[in-house]
């Protein structure tokens, strides 16, 4: 998260991208027009590459009452899909046609560096939560599925 908040503010003060040429100004567009492939991609990115969802059976196994598993998933999902539109437009607000991929060398090769530098803490973290959750028997999560009632009780 505060990589993401460095790079915004950075390309934000610099009024655009690093690679832009002088008096280069923003080709953003607030419409467009995709085909539905690319709509529905674009959307179900939004969707699952964001908030880890694979493992959300695995983190509502080990909650103390999974009932509150649904509520948890919404607003964690609401949450994140909230904030990675905020950072999109903005970055692609002052970086039009001209974002790198990923985002993060929007701002600059110092920034992207302090940038990845900041990160290298949370990707290992993640790494650790991800290794973690994987572990659990597949018991466990059918167990918490009977418990959610997704899945009948034998």
């Amino acid at each position: 998260m505060h990589l993401v908040l460095i790079v915004t503010i950075a390309v934000g003060v610099q009024t655009g991208p690093s690679t832009a040429l002088q008096g280069w100004v923003s080709d953003y567009k607030i419409m467009n027009n995709p085909s539905f492939a690319d709509g529905v991609s674009a959307i179900s990115t939004l969707i699952f590459a964001c908030s880890a969802t694979p493992g959300y059976f695995s983190i509502a196994a080990e909650m103390r009452d999974p009932r509150y598993f649904a509520r948890a998933a919404v607003i964690s999902q609401f949450i994140s899909t909230l904030i990675y539109l905020t950072i999109g437009i903005v970055v692609y607000y002052y970086c039009g046609s001209m974002v790198a991929s990923p985002a993060l060398g929007s701002a600059g090769h110092s920034m992207k560096r302090i940038s990845y530098g900041v990160a290298l803490p949370g990707l290992l973290a993640s790494t650790t939560i991800f290794l973690h959750v994987s572990r659990h028997p597949p018991v466990q999560v059918d167990e918490c599925l009977r418990t959610l009632e997704i899945l009948p009780t034998s």
